[in-house]
């Protein structure tokens, strides 16, 4: 149910919690990225998960990578990211 609020708060649950994924770090962080998407996709179609959808992104937005290491794996902040692997989701590149 694309209305479903709670479900996009499960799938970011879901993300945030898978720990080394794909092969480099990088990928070990971007998964965060998805994680905080299905964050704020929660709040945007449930507006009284705000607050705890911003808890969330609060919380995981630490682990996003440096600004060193998007350079380094020839990113640029603000570019589209695809995870690929069973995620196969794409995303927009962020730094902490």
């Amino acid at each position: 149910n694309s209305d479903n609020g709670n479900a996009y708060m499960l799938l970011g649950n879901i993300y945030a919690s898978v720990e080394n994924f794909g092969e480099n770090d990088l990928e070990n962080k971007a998964v965060y990225w998805i994680a905080v998407d299905y964050y704020k996709k929660a709040k945007q179609v449930d507006p009284s998960l705000k607050d705890k959808a911003n808890k969330q992104i609060d919380a995981y937005k630490q682990y996003f990578p440096d600004k060193e290491t998007i350079f380094f794996h020839g990113k640029e902040l603000g570019g589209s990211y695809n995870l690929g692997g069973w995620i196969n989701e794409t995303t927009t590149v962020r730094k902490k």
